[in-house]
């Protein structure tokens, strides 16, 4: 093979690698959540936020990175002080725009600035940390993390993302010990009362005197004939009474009542006291301010970002205030309006959250890049000999020289 042949064929290899890159799309990356084990009470839990990126030839770097963080909706009344930080390669300055508590148990998760700057360069490992505090009360157990609703873009290209999950474990906490007071007072109280009455009257009469003696009566009257002289017998002999009764025999008189007392006292009270008081820290959550994170583009009629879930939205044009389009975000925050025309550049719009008085930052349409012209085999052959022509006229001037 002659060296103008090689020369042709290596000038055909360079087309094709350069057409195939302007073509591309972006590889694919790897976004996850790390594992963190925290106890009740504990303050600034950090749990760190990696990722894989790395983008082909024609772009370099992300520019726009949003997910969410889902959780079981529970720890929400017992995560406060929710803040993100930025570390490892990240360039930019991450937010958390929103939350879903206590409806779904979620946190959205932003990376981008205005304009096409890149805010993840390509490369491994952490890219933010989510930090928040745990109240004492917090359920204890395992609580998985998962990573949902992801996108990220190089520019106008997206980056396919695949996501992992992890874990936080929560353990109870050790209390604090509680030392009874032990106050031991015994009461015990006894009262015998004994009471003991003897009376003993003995009463000595002796029984009545004799029977009173009568005699018999007179025997009737024998009468015959001439009576003879009455006989009167002899009057009746004297009553016989009794010696009188001898006097009553009374005993001295009753000794006194003997009342015996015994009162024991003894007094046993035990009182054994422990308090444990535990405070819980109230959740306060700022409210996001509404952010363009896609649509700001010429052409777009349609503008897609973050802002408060559930809130009002209008995008309008700065300055003059004409109203665009009118949408509400979803519960995560999540929120993509229809304009009532396309958006030219270099025009600036704004997106204004009516419910909040919350605006995002002002935003000028950019003209997309020109597209590179399509050359089809024949413009690309005849392009091939006009190079190799050129470099042989080039050659032999040199050798002439």
């Amino acid at each position: 093979m002659s060296w103008l042949e090689q020369l042709a064929l290596l000038v055909i290899s360079a087309f094709f690698v350069a057409t195939n890159a302007q073509a591309g799309v972006a590889n694919t990356g790897t976004l996850g959540i790390g594992s963190q084990t925290a106890t009740q009470g504990d303050t600034n839990v950090a749990i760190t936020i990696s990722a894989d990126t790395l983008t082909n030839a024609t772009i370099n770097g992300v520019t726009i990175l949003t997910f969410d963080v889902l959780f079981d909706v529970s720890l929400c009344p017992h995560l406060s002080n929710i803040t993100v930080a930025a570390a490892g390669r990240t360039t930019g300055t991450p937010e958390i725009s929103g939350m879903g508590c206590p409806g779904t148990g979620s946190a959205m998760f932003s990376l981008a600035v205005e304009g096409t700057t890149v805010v993840l360069p390509d490369g491994s490992g952490p890219i933010m940390t989510w930090q928040f505090n745990i109240s004492g009360s917090a359920p204890t157990g395992n609580f998985p993390l998962t990573v949902s609703g992801e996108s990220a873009s190089s520019g106008p290209l997206p980056v396919s993302l695949t996501t992992t999950a992890g874990q936080l474990t929560i353990e109870g906490a050790v209390g604090p010990t509680a030392t009874p007071a032990d106050t031991a007072t015994a009461t015990s109280t006894a009262t015998a009362t004994s009471t003991a009455t003897a009376t003993e009257i003995p009463t000595d009469a002796p029984t009545a005197g004799p029977p009173t003696d009568t005699p018999s009566p007179a025997p009737p009257t024998n009468t015959a004939s001439p009576a003879p002289p009455t006989a009167t017998p002899s009057p009746a002999p004297p009553t016989a009474t009794p010696s009188p009764a001898p006097p009553t025999n009374t005993p001295s008189p009753v000794p006194p009542t003997d009342t015996p007392s015994n009162t024991p006292t003894a007094s046993n009270t035990p009182t054994a006291s422990a308090t444990f008081t535990e405070t819980s820290t109230p959740t306060n959550t700022p409210i996001p301010t509404p952010r363009v994170t896609s649509g700001a583009s010429e052409g777009s009629s349609n503008v897609g970002g973050s802002a408060a879930g559930n809130t009002t939205l209008e995008v309008r044009t700065s300055p003059g205030g004409e109203v665009l389009g009118t949408g509400t975000a979803g519960p995560d925050g999540r929120f993509s309006i229809s304009l009532s025309r396309q958006l030219s550049a270099p025009e600036t719009i704004q997106v204004f959250d009516t419910g909040n008085g919350l605006q995002s930052d002002l935003v000028q349409i950019e003209a997309p890049p020109a597209p590179i012209p399509a050359v089809d085999p024949v413009g690309a052959a005849i392009l091939i000999l006009l190079m190799a022509a050129g470099l042989v006229w080039r050659l032999g001037t040199v050798r002439r020289d």
